[in-house]
């Protein structure tokens, strides 16, 4: 992704519980004589975090960060530690107003909860992120009981450049009766049976325990809101880190389809591509847009006489692989250029690059459909077998994860930089009778080679320097292998341009 912005308000919940409701120290931000925040402590890389006596709901103040976007990856980080208390009767929740500006990403909640054996729930409004402009909003989100919990992480999120304000975050009590609403038992089993007939893992889930733990989490619930929280524990009981639910209206951002792509010489005979994000459906307008303009930036740079290419997909954190795969089509190659693999053998689906189309393919039956067509005539490079590196990070995610697995599987071909974020993983949105949606793991990504991913992918050569993920010394890693090759070994070793 482009940028990884984040504000956390952290508090720790410590053992021995007590049963009584928590509490939040100056929630509302107010200092009315100053421009303090106390108790909160702040860290900030490239984000600017103060009390706003301007713009506010009540009170004095309200929290505000601002980041212009002249830093790559800004953020801030806002804290303070509490002793919060939980009860199996009782179930609270957090609540806080936002209100964003020109957002590029999201703001958001935020609930996190940890166990002895690590994370046993986290919420950070994934599904309904609030991003663009945006007036005052009071947002919750249920903190659900887990006995064994040791730990609890609750404030508020923000991601990329813009300015967001926060203001009156509290913890109340939840109004639950004794029995579970119909339309909370009637949704949570709607999402359990799903994940169990869909999930790549079926076979292998203790699938009584994810029911056990739902149904206890939804004990008492009324609402469909409150229902969500039930699923978010099954759902995240998969320890999957990929599946999630959709429950929300899109943020401002969310509903703009396109992506980025860029391409230029940075020595005399070495191209470069650097592939971003993708959002949008395979088959429209945009799509056929971003595929066909890859295809025209390494047709003019090829037409120099390339004799080696770097794909740059550091900062591509996934959206639709589709219409990346086409945009790349020409340097992967015409064929099988990966697959989607399920638990059982005909779930299988490839991907095929084939004439400026990507194309995927039902192992099962043979059955085809055209994802993404560029819609012109399609090119073929000069050299179909020249070298070829491919920069990953750990923004690198999902649908990006993707072609690098594509790219994994060709010959000529090495990978630089810092292991990928991990979501080696295909996912299916599946509606939910209530028009929420259930976005389900149930792949796993394989290359052409037949070598499945179900992790992180650790690049071929580790550049250690983190300083900066999209480091110059990555590219200058990479040059240097090209160069050992014989068509690229004369070329000149001058400073290349920077990226």
């Amino acid at each position: 992704m482009n940028f990884r912005s984040t504000i956390i308000l952290i508090f720790l919940l410590t053992s021995p519980l007590t049963f009584a409701l928590a509490l939040l120290e100056n929630g509302g931000f107010n200092n009315c004589s100053s421009d303090s925040f106390s108790p909160w402590q702040v860290k900030s890389g490239g984000h600017e975090v103060s009390i706003d006596h301007d713009i506010k709901i009540e009170g004095c103040s309200s929290l505000r960060s601002k980041s212009d976007g002249s830093l790559t990856n800004p953020y801030s980080f806002v804290e303070q530690p509490i002793n919060p208390t939980l009860s199996p009767d009782e179930t609270q929740v957090l609540s806080g107003f936002i209100k964003t500006s020109n957002i590029q990403k999201s703001a958001t909640l935020v609930v996190q909860i940890e166990g002895p054996e690590g994370r046993l729930y986290k919420d950070d409004m994934n599904d309904r992120k609030i991003n663009g402009t945006t007036d005052w909003q009071e947002f919750q989100l249920t903190i659900p009981y887990f006995a064994t919990a040791t730990s609890i992480k609750i404030g508020v999120l923000v991601m990329g450049s813009g300015t967001a304000w926060f203001d009156d975050l509290k913890i109340q009590q939840a109004q639950l009766e004794q029995d579970t609403a119909p339309v909370v038992t009637e949704y949570l089993s709607e999402v359990l049976s799903t994940m169990e007939i869909h999930h790549v893992e079926r076979k292998n889930i203790d699938w009584e325990s994810i029911r056990h733990a739902g149904f206890t989490s939804a004990s008492g619930m009324q609402t469909i809101e409150q229902a969500y929280s039930a699923a978010r524990v099954a759902i995240q009981m998969l320890k999957d880190g990929h599946s999630g639910l959709k429950t929300g209206p899109k943020g401002a951002n969310d509903s703009i389809e396109g992506g980025t792509i860029d391409g230029k010489q940075i020595r005399p005979v070495i191209g470069y591509i650097a592939v971003g994000s993708f959002h949008g459906n395979s088959d429209g307008l945009e799509a056929k847009k971003f595929a066909r303009y890859g295809q025209e930036l390494i047709r003019d740079l090829d037409s120099a006489g390339t004799c080696g290419w770097i794909v740059d997909l550091r900062q591509n954190s996934g959206g639709n692989m589709w219409p990346m795969i086409a945009a790349v089509g020409p340097l992967l190659g015409e064929g099988i250029v990966g697959a989607h693999v399920g638990a059982d053998p005909e779930e299988r689906v490839e991907w095929i690059y084939e004439g400026g189309k990507s194309i995927a393919r039902s192992a099962a039956d043979g059955t085809f459909k055209v994802r993404t067509n560029v819609s012109t005539d399609s090119y073929s490079p000069i050299d179909p077998d020249i070298p070829i590196a491919v920069l990953i990070g750990k923004d690198t995610a999902s649908s990006g994860e993707a072609v690098v697995v594509a790219f994994s599987g060709r010959a000529n071909t090495r990978s630089f930089g810092q292991p990928t974020s991990g979501a080696t993983t295909g996912r299916a949105v599946i509606p939910m009778s209530n028009g929420s949606k259930l976005a389900l793991v149930v792949s796993y990504l394989q290359n052409s080679k037949g070598y499945t991913f179900d992790a992180m992918i650790n690049p071929d050569e580790l550049i250690t320097d983190k300083s900066n993920n999209a480091s110059q010394a990555t590219v200058d890693t990479a040059l240097e292998w090209i160069q050992r090759y014989s068509s690229c070994n004369s070329i000149s070793t001058a400073t290349p341009r920077s990226i």
